[in-house]
């Protein structure tokens, strides 16, 4: 089952500057003290190879523990 964001959810990560280069917005939770969760919500647009992208990029960038991948219900934020 894939965790669901609404466009103003999204939005509101998109303007907390939470955008990988190939546009991937995700959303970030505390998950304890070796690090944080990601969830990654790529549009339909999204191949695998961004998704990878921005995986590595977060890993380059923050300690993390898990990723996960949720889904957009509504229109993906442009």
């Amino acid at each position: 089952m894939a965790i669901k964001y609404t466009t103003a959810q999204l939005a509101r990560c998109k303007r907390m500057g939470w955008v990988s280069n190939a546009g991937i917005i995700w959303d970030e939770e505390l998950a304890g003290a070796q690090g944080m969760d990601f969830i990654l919500v790529p549009d339909k647009h999204h191949t695998k190879k961004d998704i990878a992208d921005a995986k590595r990029a977060l890993k380059n960038s923050r300690d993390v523990v898990h990723f996960f991948i949720g889904e957009c219900i509504g229109d993906y934020p442009s």
